[in-house]
């Protein structure tokens, strides 16, 4: 058993020191899921890092594929875009990635049209965006 101040953890509901006997896990929980002081909230707020984009949470894919339909109309962009394909994704890759992202097709299609099944698209296409994202990443000059 972990005695721990309540006052830390719920500062808005007690005012004064109100110690309880808890389990050593649930202590550690507390720990974790206590609240981030103000002053972590302001840095985050004024350095903007409300997210990571090694949490894996869409961020890259949803960029990769902006940059995809905004390519049609950046020419810019889709001189990028074409560099960094050819630079760092297989033939297959590269082809995949095309007829998904330009020429829209659903990845049913791609893998009758490719004869093979529609995981083997779904994984070669998810690893040609890895490709392709750490290429722009390391290759841009603005940084990551």
């Amino acid at each position: 058993m972990v005695r721990i101040n309540l006052k830390k953890y719920y500062p808005d509901y007690y005012t004064e020191d109100t110690y309880v006997e808890a389990e050593e896990k649930v202590a550690e929980f507390m720990e974790e899921e206590r609240p981030k002081p103000a002053s972590a909230k302001r840095k985050e707020q004024r350095y903007k890092v409300l997210y990571s984009l090694d949490a894996g949470d869409g961020i890259e894919e949803e960029t990769l594929i902006r940059m995809f339909f905004e390519a049609e109309q950046n020419e810019r962009i889709r001189d990028m875009l074409e560099e960094a394909m050819s630079a760092s994704l297989t033939p297959t890759q590269e082809r995949r990635i095309r007829m998904r992202y330009f020429d829209d097709m659903p990845y049913k299609l791609i893998a009758a049209a490719e004869n093979v099944s529609i995981g083997t698209i779904e994984s070669t296409i998810d690893d040609a965006k890895k490709n392709l994202w750490t290429y722009l990443c390391k290759h841009s000059t603005n940084g990551p």
